[in-house]
């Protein structure tokens, strides 16, 4: 599906509703590469690009939180090249923003396998030494790892279904230049599914009308994983 100009982005990092760019800001001052990125965007992309979301937001926070974003998977693309994770997939609300109509959300998980090691235990740390070297690190009240001003949960694949979901993920156009591993739309609606919450059964519905959604691999999923009663309690509220 085509975004206009950053709507994911929009969407992810105002925390607020889309509105009308009409009534928040002159088009006549729309910087010109990102007007230009309006034109030029095939429909074959899966463009993420900028959009000014309530006249609230400034069109200034809008391009800057985009651009944030950008820098953020630019450096889990480095981080993935000096080999401190063996892959990623964008998960949850972000992940989601690739396949379907906007709505808020304030970080970024991504789900990642890392390099076997000698004890039983999972850790992090590899990825906390490498973001230390580069000039330091921060966290959130959260515990949320802070890059580029996006908070960020790294998410270690731990059972069956996450590692099918990162194998199973694609690559997708971020923006032209820069493209970022994303789980397929049925592994981030089972994600969903399983957590139940409210904000998470709003995602399930709008994955489920997603052009890329495929209701039989989903259905299989439900089966495979053990899903059925929260499938039907899903469908009956």
């Amino acid at each position: 599906m085509l975004r206009t100009l950053g709507q994911a982005c929009a969407k992810a990092g105002c925390g607020v509703r889309q509105t009308s760019v009409s009534r928040c800001v002159d088009s006549n001052n729309v910087p010109q590469e990102i007007a230009k990125r309006q034109t030029t965007a095939s429909q074959q992309e899966r463009v993420i690009i900028v959009e000014v979301s309530m006249c609230a937001i400034s069109p200034e926070r809008v391009i800057r939180d985009h651009l944030l974003m950008k820098r953020t998977f630019e450096t889990v693309e480095e981080i993935k090249r000096a080999r401190v994770i063996d892959d990623y997939a964008v998960a949850g609300a972000v992940g989601a923003l690739f396949y379907v109509e906007p709505f808020a959300t304030l970080d970024i998980d991504l789900l990642v396998n890392l390099p076997a090691s000698e004890g039983l235990l999972v850790s992090l740390e590899p990825i906390f030494s490498w973001l230390r070297s580069k000039g330091g690190i921060e966290f959130d009240a959260q515990g949320n790892v802070i890059i580029e001003g996006w908070p960020v949960q790294f998410l270690p694949v731990s059972d069956e279904l996450s590692a099918e979901a990162l194998r199973e993920a694609q690559y997708l156009i971020f923006e032209q230049g820069l493209s970022v591993r994303v789980m397929r739309p049925e592994y981030l609606a089972i994600e969903a599914l399983r957590l139940g919450r409210p904000k998470d059964r709003e995602r399930v519905s709008l994955l489920l009308a997603a052009d890329e959604f495929e209701s039989d691999r989903f259905l299989q999923l439900v089966k495979r994983f053990g899903l059925e009663q929260k499938w039907a309690k899903f469908q009956s509220d």
